[in-house]
């Protein structure tokens, strides 16, 4: 039943990430593990992970705390299922 309920879950959120795509929007970094930061999408409410941006100065704990720019990009099919990722 809760693998179900993600499948459903994650239908409805592709449907609705679809007209987003190459769109801005702000993330809230609330944590680093290593070249990559945990953030929030503060717009949809959704906790992921994006590689730290190669021009932020200093070490990324600098970034924790504040507001970044991001965007969701499509991932092409390829070796992986199409998928969407958020790049800042």
């Amino acid at each position: 039943l809760q693998k179900i309920q993600a499948g459903r879950t994650r239908y409805w959120l592709k449907q609705h990430l679809q007209d987003k795509v190459g769109r801005e929007s702000a993330a809230l970094v609330f944590d680093l593990h290593g070249r990559r930061l945990r953030v929030c999408l503060t717009e949809y409410m959704l906790e992921t992970e994006v590689e730290r941006p190669r021009g932020a100065a200093g070490s990324g704990q600098d970034l924790v705390g504040r507001r970044i720019p991001v965007r969701l990009v499509e991932v092409p099919a390829g070796e992986a299922p199409p998928r969407y990722e958020v790049v800042a």
